[in-house]
C-alpha cells in the first residue's frame, strides 16, 4: 500500500482494502500537491471506491490486490458510507468526483495546472473540454481525446498524452477499463496524476443532468441516476449493492467469530 503524507486526510482499513477520506477541499489540496509540487518517479494514480466499483473488485481479487498495491483508493458514496458506519467507522465523508473536479480545477487554475482529458464519446469529450475551458480559462487543456480506441492504438494514445506535456491525466472510460489502461501504462506515462473518474465527463459536458441539489443533499443520487437510466444502472442497485452487502456482513460475521475464539 501506498503512503498518503497529509495529516489531514484519513486512511481506514475497510473490507480489506486501504480507503481514503477526508474533506473535499483537503483532498484537492493533496492531488494540486502531487500533480505539480511532487517530484514524479510514477505517476500517482487516484481511484474512487463505490459499493459498485467494490462489487467489481469482490470478482477480480487478483486486480484488487493490484489496484491496492499501485493507486490512492478514495472512500466513495452512500452505500460505502452506511457500511462504514455499520463497522463502527463512524459517518465518514465520501468523496464523489462531480463534486470534487470543480474544487481541483479551481486550485489548478492559480498554478495554470496543464490536464488532458481521455474518454467517453467524442462530441461529448469536446464538448466536455469546451466547458472546462469557459468555466477555467487558466486551466490549460493541452489535449483530449475519445476513449473508445483499439488495444492496437493504446501506445499511440499514450504517446499522444507524453507530447501534451500534460500534469495531470484525467481518464473517463468507466471502472475497472480505466484502471487497467492506468496500471497498464504507468511506468510509460509521463504525467505526476492520473485521476479515473468514470462518468464525469458526461456531467461536465451536460450530456447528463447533474442530480438535483435537495435529492444530493437526501443522498438520493442513485435514486436519480436509476430514473434516468433505468437500463444501465439496475444492476448496480438491484445486484451490485445486494451482492456487496451480504459479503460485507459476512466478512464482518467472520471477523467478530474470529474475535470471540482467538482465531486469526
Amino acid at each position: 500500500m501506498l503512503a498518503m503524507e497529509n495529516d489531514s486526510i484519513r486512511t481506514i482499513n475497510f473490507y480489506d482494502l486501504q480507503l481514503h477520506t477526508g474533506t473535499f477541499n483537503d483532498v484537492a489540496q493533496w492531488i494540486i500537491h502531487q500533480s505539480l509540487i511532487r517530484e514524479a518517479v510514477l505517476p500517482t494514480i487516484i481511484a474512487h471506491v463505490n459499493v459498485h466499483n467494490y462489487y467489481e473488485l469482490i470478482k477480480n481479487q487478483p486486480f484488487k490486490r493490484e489496484l491496492q498495491q499501485n493507486s490512492f483508493l478514495l472512500f466513495d458514496g452512500i452505500g460505502l458510507k452506511g457500511a462504514a458506519f455499520i463497522a463502527g467507522l463512524g459517518w465518514l465523508p465520501d468523496l464523489n468526483g462531480t463534486d470534487l473536479f470543480p474544487l481541483i480545477m479551481g486550485k489548478g487554475s492559480e498554478k495554470q495546472l496543464k490536464i488532458y482529458c481521455l474518454g467517453t464519446e467524442l462530441g461529448v469529450i469536446e464538448r466536455a473540454v469546451n466547458k472546462i475551458r469557459y468555466r477555467f480559462p487558466r486551466i490549460l487543456v493541452t489535449g483530449y481525446r475519445h476513449g473508445y480506441f483499439k488495444p492496437n492504438e493504446e501506445k499511440e494514445v499514450v504517446e499522444e498524452i507524453n507530447a501534451s506535456k500534460a500534469d495531470m491525466l484525467i481518464i473517463g472510460m468507466g471502472f475497472i477499463t480505466q484502471e487497467k489502461f492506468a496500471l497498464r501504462y504507468r511506468k510509460q506515462l509521463d504525467v505526476k496524476v492520473i485521476w479515473n473518474v468514470g462518468g464525469l465527463f458526461d456531467i461536465v459536458s451536460e450530456e447528463k443532468p447533474r442530480t438535483p441539489l435537495f435529492m444530493r443533499k437526501l443522498r438520493l443520487e442513485w435514486l436519480f441516476r436509476l430514473l434516468l437510466e433505468p437500463r444501465r444502472r439496475w444492476k448496480r442497485i438491484f445486484v451490485s449493492a445486494p451482492y456487496f452487502f451480504v459479503n460485507f456482513l459476512m466478512y464482518r460475521v467472520r471477523n467478530i467469530i474470529r474475535y470471540i475464539t482467538g482465531t486469526t
